[in-house]
């Protein structure tokens, strides 16, 4: 990582209210993405090298938990406490994303994301600047994880609507769909 950011008590809580409140409506956003998709058209990979929707779903949960609070919990028990990586890939064959249906995803990822919610704000403000050993970037500051899982989301919402965008083109037979790439949005 690049320099470590430390955050005034002041900067944190304003930090914690607009990430409290967009990652409490994720889990209403994915389900609005993958509204009127198929549970086939769910499962469907663009490649076979990226996830479908619903394993998008399942890592989201699985963050929550295991890198979210776990991580959260390691870093207030222990300073500068090592932080193993995440390998998601061998995650999801272990945990069988691929298998689960899309209600069964989202319901996980309700939970866990509910769950979730109820440890930030039990952070103290003071705390933000506590740091753990990531293997990976090295330091990294307990605000620098939180920021972290709202762009985390944010980085798996893109993939989801270009999932659906990837469906669209082929329900879309012949007609033009290569215009919309050079929007710059």
């Amino acid at each position: 990582m690049s320099e470590l950011v430390q955050f005034s008590g002041e900067k944190a809580e304003e930090i914690r209210s607009k990430i409290m409140a967009f990652t409490a409506q994720t889990p209403d956003i994915v389900e609005s993405v993958a509204m009127g998709l198929s549970e086939e058209e769910i499962h469907l990979r663009p490649a076979a090298n990226q996830w479908c929707m619903v394993e998008l779903v399942c890592h989201l949960a699985d963050v929550d938990r295991l890198v979210m609070r776990e991580r959260i919990q390691l870093m207030m028990e222990k300073d500068r406490a090592p932080i193993p990586p995440l390998d998601p890939d061998a995650l999801a064959e272990k945990n069988k994303y691929d298998q689960r249906t899309f209600a069964e995803a989202m319901a996980e990822f309700r939970n866990e994301r509910a769950e979730s919610l109820t440890i930030i704000p039990q952070i103290r403000l003071e705390d933000w600047n506590r740091v753990c050993l990531h293997s990976r970037f090295g330091e990294v500051s307990l605000g620098n994880q939180i920021v972290a899982w709202f762009l985390h989301d944010c980085s798996h919402l893109r993939q989801l609507l270009n999932r659906r965008m990837h469906l669209f083109r082929g329900w879309a037979g012949g007609y033009e769909t290569g215009y919309v790439d050079d929007l710059k949005l």
